[in-house]
């Protein structure tokens, strides 16, 4: 289907007219040669079409392309279901056909697939290629850096690939997206992306042990919290009771802990709480490393 032939059977099956349609955004007559046949039109016309009928750019595309998925996208999901079948052989058999695309396309999606894939499994198998994941590191970083208008491809890269990441670019990163507010964003509340790259990052500084960290993720976590996100509210509560613990407030951090898990058992979230408490059961207190001084002669 068309462009021009979907606006016009969305615009039909809400009982809109024309000239309804148009009012305040276009005249009648561009709707009416865009739908007749098929002329271009300014990219905001069209996404105010697409409001004024409740309809966004990412389901309309969708429709567009008769509900098929891209072939990315398609790959992506299957490599992530044979994942979780533990299916080795065929995933190292899609990572070779990523691969392959990436070096046909150039489409950095494929990269990220490949990569992914492949750190993933050589972790698996205790398989340490240090040159390879310093390579996939430095490339990601450059791609990351170069861009600055983050979308939901960029911020599930840095999500999943969190672990190549130290602190330091990790916490650079998350400020940057701090000042764009993107818990207010839509992408966030349309995917809750950027609330779990947070809860990521908390779990990675949990084991790392690095409490200053967590407790700067704590904070952006806290910052700007929509009040109506109680599963977010119980892992914040969660995340402190470890911070308790890191300070050597024991007692207190494990009543934390406790409340937060309870909480998540109340509300059926049993497998989560199961996770958190081996999360937990990890957690010692913290001692920085003495410094010491050298001798004076």
């Amino acid at each position: 289907m068309e462009a021009n032939q979907l606006l016009k059977q969305l615009r039909k099956e809400r009982n809109l007219s024309q000239r309804k349609l148009a009012e305040g955004i276009s005249e009648r007559s561009t709707l009416a040669t865009f739908e007749q046949k098929g002329h271009r039109i300014a990219f905001d016309t069209l996404k105010a079409y697409l409001d004024r009928m409740n309809v966004t750019l990412e389901e309309f595309d969708y429709q567009l392309n008769d509900q098929a998925l891209s072939d990315k996208i398609k790959l992506s999901r299957r490599m992530q279901q044979v994942y979780y079948q533990h299916d080795h052989a065929t995933l190292t058999s899609l990572i070779d056909t990523a691969k392959q695309a990436y070096a046909a396309s150039d489409d950095f999606m494929y990269y990220i697939l490949s990569s992914q894939y492949t750190l993933i499994l050589n972790n698996e198998f205790q398989k340490q290629d240090t040159t390879e994941r310093y390579e996939i590191e430095q490339k990601v970083k450059d791609y990351l850096n170069r861009i600055d208008t983050w979308g939901k491809f960029e911020l599930s890269t840095f999500t999943n690939l969190l672990f190549l990441f130290d602190d330091t670019f990790i916490l650079f990163q998350i400020e940057k997206l701090s000042q764009k507010k993107y818990f207010h964003n839509t992408l966030n509340q349309q995917y809750q992306i950027y609330t779990k790259l947070l809860t990521n990052a908390a779990y990675l500084f949990i084991d790392r042990k690095n409490p200053t960290a967590l407790s700067t993720i704590l904070s952006y976590l806290s910052s700007d919290l929509p009040p109506d996100n109680d599963r977010i509210r119980v892992m914040i509560r969660f995340f402190e009771g470890v911070l308790a613990i890191f300070h050597n407030d024991k007692e207190h951090g494990q009543e934390t802990i406790d409340g937060a898990l309870a909480v998540l058992q109340f509300i059926r979230q049993d497998r989560l709480a199961e996770q958190l408490k081996k999360v937990a059961d990890t957690v010692q207190p913290y001692h920085a490393e003495a410094i010491t001084n050298p001798k004076t002669k």
